[in-house]
C-alpha cells in the first residue's frame, strides 16, 4: 500500500469505492492548493475530516493506520509550516525596524550633530522624543519665564554642552541646562533629563509649559537627575508657570491673590468624598480591563473559528477575510484610551480636584462614544449567536459599559 501523502490523489488512490472520503478529498485538495499561513490553517483542518474519514472505515485496520500516519504526518508539516512563518515575521519585524532606526537616522542627517534649524525644529522634535522609549537623546533646553525664552535643541547624537549654549541663544540669554534624555525604565510617559552641568532651578516646570505650548503630548512626568540624584520632579497635575528666578511675584501679592482665587472658586469637596470616588473608579477600570481583555481573546477565537470552519472552501474564505477585518474594527474602536484616562484620573492627587473633573468628564466622553459603537455593531450581535465559537462578547462589553457609566455619575 502507498505511503502516506499530503495530496488528493493518494486517499482517491487507496480508499475503497464503498467509501465516499469527499471531506478529506477536499481538504486534501486545499492542502495542496495553499501555501504560507494558509497552508498552517489547511494542514490543522485535516484533523476533523481524517476523523469523518476514519468513522467510514470502521474494521479496516491497515486503511487506519494509514489515517493515523497521514494525521502525524499533517501534524508534523503544520509544526514546521508555523515554524518557519515564525521566523519569517521575526525578520520581517527586524527588517522593519531596522527601516524605522534608518528613516529616524535620515531624519536627524547624517552629520556628527544636525544644523541648528533641525535642531530646534519641533516637528522634528515630536518624531525624535519618540527614540526616547528606547535610547538616549543629546538636548540642550533654555529655562525662560516666558514661552520665548524657552527653546529645545535636541539630537540623536552631538555635543551636549553645544546644545546648551546654542539653546541659551536661542532663548535670548536665558539660562540653559544640557545633557541627555530618555524615558524612565519601565514609566514610558516619564521623561528623565541627566543633566552633564549645574541644575537650573524651574526646569521640569519650564520644559512642561514648552511641550504643552508646542503639543507635544508623549510625556506626562518629567524629573532631573544631577549627580545621580533627582534633583527635580513634576507632572501635568502642576499648573504653574515657571520661574527661572529672573521674576518673582512680591509674596504679599502673591498671597492677596491666593485668597481672591479662594473666595472666588466653588468650595472644595471633602476629602473623604473624593476617596470613595477614587476608590470606585478603581474599581470601575478593573472591570473593564477585565471584561476588555476576555473580549479581546475571544475576539481572536472568534477569527481563528470562522478561518477553520471555511480553510477548506475557497468561495467562502474571501467572505471570511471580510469578517476578521470587521472583527477587528472592533478591536480598533474599544481602544485603551478609556483605560489610561482612569489611570490618569487614579494616579491624579485628591487636591487637584479641578484635574480630576477634568479627567471625569473626558472619561465619559469616551466611555459614551465606546457604548455608540457597541450600540450600534452587528457583528457584536452576530458573535453572540456563537457560530464560529462559544464566546460572547456585545452582552458582556454592554454591561461592562453601563456599569462603569453608573460609576462615572
Amino acid at each position: 500500500m502507498a505511503k502516506p501523502e499530503l495530496k488528493k490523489r493518494w486517499w482517491i488512490g487507496i480508499k475503497p469505492k464503498t467509501v465516499k472520503g469527499v471531506e478529506l478529498e477536499k481538504a486534501l485538495g486545499t492542502v495542496e492548493a495553499s501555501d504560507g499561513e494558509k497552508l498552517a490553517a489547511a494542514l490543522q483542518a485535516l484533523t476533523p475530516a481524517i476523523n469523518k474519514a476514519r468513522a467510514e472505515l470502521k474494521g479496516q485496520k491497515d486503511l487506519l493506520k494509514d489515517l493515523d500516519a497521514l494525521e502525524s504526518l499533517a501534524e508534523g508539516e503544520a509544526k514546521k509550516v508555523l515554524a518557519e512563518l515564525a521566523k519569517t515575521k521575526a525578520a520581517a519585524a527586524k527588517a522593519a525596524e531596522k527601516a524605522a532606526d534608518k528613516k529616524d537616522a535620515d531624519d536627524e542627517g547624517d552629520d556628527e550633530e544636525p544644523s541648528e534649524d533641525r535642531l530646534f525644529d519641533v516637528e522634528l522634535h515630536r518624531k525624535t522624543l519618540k527614540r526616547a522609549l528606547r535610547q538616549p537623546l543629546v538636548f540642550g533646553f533654555s529655562v525662560g519665564s516666558r514661552a520665548e525664552n524657552r527653546s529645545l535643541a535636541l539630537g540623536v547624537r552631538g555635543n551636549p554642552m553645544k546644545f546648551g549654549k546654542l539653546a541659551k541663544e536661542k532663548g535670548g540669554g536665558a539660562k540653559a541646562c544640557f545633557g541627555r534624555l530618555m524615558a524612565a525604565p519601565g514609566e514610558a510617559n516619564k521623561l528623565v533629563l541627566t543633566l552633564e552641568g549645574p541644575l537650573v532651578p524651574g526646569t521640569v516646570k519650564a520644559l512642561r509649559m514648552f511641550c504643552k505650548e508646542n503639543k507635544i503630548t508623549l510625556f506626562k512626568k518629567f524629573a532631573v537627575i544631577v549627580d545621580g540624584q533627582e534633583a527635580e520632579a513634576g507632572s501635568d497635575d502642576d499648573d504653574e508657570t515657571p520661574d527661572d528666578g529672573t521674576t518673582a511675584a512680591p509674596k504679599a501679592a502673591a498671597a492677596a491673590t491666593a485668597a481672591a482665587g479662594e473666595a472666588a472658586a466653588p468650595p472644595a469637596k471633602p476629602i473623604e468624598v473624593l476617596e470613595d470616588r477614587r476608590r470606585e473608579f478603581k474599581k470601575a477600570r478593573a472591570a473593564w480591563v477585565a471584561v476588555k481583555t476576555r473580549a479581546e481573546q475571544d475576539l481572536e477565537k472568534v477569527k481563528d473559528g470562522a478561518h477553520m470552519a471555511y480553510i477548506a472552501d475557497p468561495a467562502q474564505f474571501p467572505k471570511v477575510v471580510a469578517g476578521c477585518k470587521a472583527v477587528d474594527e472592533i478591536l480598533d474602536n474599544l481602544d485603551d484610551e478609556l483605560r489610561d484616562t482612569l489611570d490618569q484620573y487614579a494616579s491624579t492627587p485628591l487636591r487637584s480636584q479641578k484635574k480630576l473633573e477634568d479627567l471625569a468628564a473626558t472619561a465619559t466622553g469616551i466611555l459614551e462614544r465606546y457604548q455608540r459603537f457597541v450600540a450600534d455593531n452587528k457583528m457584536m450581535r452576530a458573535i453572540d449567536e456563537k457560530e464560529f465559537a462559544d464566546v460572547a462578547v456585545h452582552a458582556p462589553v454592554t454591561k461592562a459599559l453601563a456599569d462603569l457609566r453608573k460609576s462615572l455619575g
